[in-house]
């Protein structure tokens, strides 16, 4: 089952992880410690069988994924499949013709997204940004803007946490943001509204004209309390409305990784406590704006003096 070892060591979400093939995007570790393991393998379909006997599937954007108490995998239709187990291990097979390198993003999003869900964090579909000292959280579905909006205010001066998943951690009932890298994946015209030259910037692979914005110098390496969550949402005027309890609920429950999957993988219990306590314990606005590059100015101040 295991490719040829490498010495690819990097760090996120405060994990030390070692795989066998470079990973675009994450930042290169020299401490060599291994909380995670990433390998090329061949992933048959009687060892997933076995692996997932008694989950559940879901599809959608492209993908398939399968969820058992034991293990989670997803396969990319013409790209490759990953499995990944315990938190710890992962094994990825490429599709033909496919050079493992392009898999990075589907790594370092949906299967460290359940990674982190296995070792018990909560992981909202989101990105955050610090601002006064304390984290922000933008939600939303996709194309709802959270990495623009992320994008747009690390570029006024504040520091980025993490792009596209926010792991929640508690402590003493406090709920923190987890550091992811210091990159943010944008389209074209997001980079454009940040005054950068999508031309200057890499893409995140060779099959998808997505560019990756790299941010070193404002990227906060620790774990920042949470003070509020901006539901985004499309609208002529820009408003921020505070949501009841049940409000705040819901959307943290749609907007989590791996909701449609706790059944299957054992967690309910753990996972909707957890969604419970963010909700008790932050509060959540829905942010409405219109969807014009235009306005980012004028949502960011918003948000900046919305105390």
């Amino acid at each position: 089952m295991e490719g040829t070892q490498s010495k690819y060591f990097y760090k996120a979400y405060g994990l030390g992880i070692h795989s066998d093939f470079a990973l675009s995007d994450l930042v290169l570790s020299q401490s060599g410690a291994t909380d995670v393991r990433i390998r090329l393998g061949k992933l048959d379909e009687s060892f997933l069988q076995a692996k997932l006997n008694g989950g559940i599937t879901r599809s959608g954007y492209g993908a398939t994924a399968r969820a058992s108490a034991e293990a989670v995998a997803f396969h990319w239709h013409g790209i490759g499949t990953a499995f990944v187990r315990g938190g710890r291990d992962v094994i990825v097979e490429p599709a033909e013709g496919i050079d493992e390198r392009d898999l990075s993003p589907y790594i370092n999003g949906s299967i460290l997204a359940v990674l982190l869900h296995q070792r018990g964090l909560m992981v909202l579909h989101a990105s955050a940004v610090v601002l006064n000292g304390q984290a922000v959280a933008f939600l939303g579905d996709k194309g709802a803007g959270k990495s623009t909006f992320a994008a747009f205010l690390q570029n006024r001066g504040h520091t980025l946490l993490t792009d596209d998943l926010v792991p929640v951690k508690f402590t003493d009932d406090r709920a923190f943001a987890v550091p992811g890298f210091p990159r943010i994946r944008l389209w074209a015209d997001s980079v454009t509204s940040i005054g950068v030259d999508p031309q200057t910037l890499p893409t995140i692979n060779s099959l998808v004209n997505k560019h990756s914005y790299g941010c070193p110098d404002r990227f906060s390496e620790d774990p920042v309390e949470i003070n509020r969550l901006y539901v985004l949402a499309e609208d002529e005027e820009i408003n921020i409305q505070k949501l009841d309890p049940k409000e705040s609920f819901i959307e943290i429950v749609r907007n989590c990784y791996l909701s449609r999957y706790t059944d299957a993988t054992g967690q309910t219990v753990s996972h909707f406590g957890n969604c419970v306590a963010l909700a008790g314990s932050v509060p959540v606005f829905r942010l409405t704006r219109p969807h014009d590059f235009t306005a980012l100015p004028d949502v960011s101040s918003m948000v900046e003096n919305h105390l």
